[in-house]
């Protein structure tokens, strides 16, 4: 889940069919668990509705892994919960900032603030990546401000806050995009044939690997009346490997008031809306544009039917709407509206059910952070994370192969959980 499930905008750091878990205004206790439900640290799940059956972690024998045939509900969406890897990613003092999601293949990485040589233990920003058993595989070269690491097949893509001059004094941000192989072996992959994404850019994960970007097309033009610009915004998705695939330019609009949001679910769609414009890019490449009148999204995030759920601004309360692939917006989710301290989720098990965060920006008791919730809103418990006091989108990822990661940021100790939750 990482930094890049709470919201596409590099600024800051993305289910549901006709049926929810509740009817509107059902408060959460129609499947969350209160406090003194049952559940212990090591059963698998703490608490939560499940239907029945027991609430460990699947054993050998006990009829099969989560997501097998003839296993359904919250037994399908249990995280594998056995020994994890722990290992410590203290080097020469610094400071771990956050882990993010793994890559397809289990590698590991922590983004980390090190000395450079001037005397300061914090004077730069880097990024470390270990190998599923917490062997260090390398590190980047400095990045300025990075954002991400988002996960692909192979590797991750890292995103670079722009310091171009052109646009010192006219309020531009935008990041440069590299693609880093798992050994990050130097960290300067540029992929995008721009290179960059400026304006109000944004970025979001692909549920199967990969990413939906949105940005200007440098130079801008420059209103020299008003000293602000404009600039074409392309919408592009990046597969797994990181490559582009589908791109289509939006139009021309003003930098400084042009503020996407973007999100890609598992067939390939990419949804994005700008106040109340949205549009619509087809896995094959082909654009649509739709009227989005609720306006002011914050955030976008894939669900398991293929639409999309839109979490509008802090100041309006929570969820604000689904939307289709083709433009049509219906109601937020019962049971996402019934969650307004819900930021981030994050689909698992092959799209079978979410991984849902709370408190992702002030932090929740760690036992309380991460509820696992079936396709229809029902669930099924929350995950007894164990660690720092408290988790926030900084220490706890769930990475492309579904290995659940946690870290410690006054220890730099990381955990991980090879495969938890399976495959997005």
């Amino acid at each position: 889940m990482g930094r890049w499930g709470v919201v596409a905008v590099w600024v800051l750091l993305g289910a549901c069919g006709g049926s929810s878990g509740g009817q509107a205004g059902d408060s959460r206790d129609s499947g969350t668990p209160e406090a003194g439900d049952s559940g212990t640290p090591d059963s698998g799940m703490d608490g939560g509705t499940t239907g029945g059956g027991d609430s460990g972690v699947p054993e050998p024998g006990d009829g099969g892994e989560p997501g097998d045939a003839g296993i359904t509900g919250c037994d399908a969406l249990k995280p594998m919960l056995g020994t994890p890897v722990t290992f410590s990613t203290v080097v020469d003092g610094g400071a771990c900032l956050a882990t993010d999601g793994a890559d397809g293949l289990g590698n590991l990485v922590v983004v980390r603030l090190e000395a450079d040589g001037s005397g300061s233990p914090y004077s730069q920003m880097v990024i470390r990546s270990y190998d599923p058993s917490g062997n260090l595989l390398g590190k980047t070269r400095p990045l300025n401000q990075s954002g991400g690491p988002l996960p692909l097949a192979s590797g991750w893509f890292a995103v670079e806050a722009l310091g171009n001059p052109l646009r010192v004094g006219y309020g531009y941000t935008g990041f440069d995009l590299y693609r880093l192989s798992s050994s990050l072996d130097g960290g300067t992959d540029r992929i995008h044939p721009t290179d960059q994404f400026t304006g109000n850019a944004a970025l979001a994960p692909a549920p199967l690997g990969g990413a939906g970007a949105v940005g200007g097309m440098p130079p801008p033009e420059i209103d020299g009346g008003v000293g602000y610009g404009t600039e074409i915004f392309r919408v592009t998705r990046f597969d797994a490997s990181g490559l582009p695939v589908a791109s289509a330019d939006l139009g021309r609009f003003d930098t400084q008031q042009f503020s996407p949001r973007v999100a890609v679910n598992r067939a390939g769609d990419v949804l994005v809306i700008a106040g109340t414009q949205g549009w619509h890019l087809d896995p094959s490449g082909v654009l649509t544009a739709f009227p989005y009148p609720p306006g002011a999204p914050y955030a976008i995030f894939p669900l398991a039917d293929g639409r999309f759920a839109v979490r509008g601004e802090s100041s309006d309360g929570g969820w604000q709407a689904t939307v289709s692939s083709t433009g049509e917006v219906g109601p937020a989710p019962d049971w996402l509206k019934a969650r307004s301290d819900v930021w981030s989720f994050q689909l698992v098990h092959a799209g079978q059910g979410y991984a849902v965060a709370h408190g992702v920006f002030t932090g929740e008791p760690c036992e309380r952070y991460l509820e696992v919730v079936q396709a229809d809103g029902t669930s099924c418990g929350y995950v007894p994370l164990v660690g720092p006091a408290t988790c926030n989108a900084n220490s706890v990822a769930i990475g492309l192969d579904g290995t659940l990661t946690t870290l410690d940021d006054q220890t730099c100790t990381t955990r991980a959980w090879r495969e938890a939750f399976g495959t997005p």
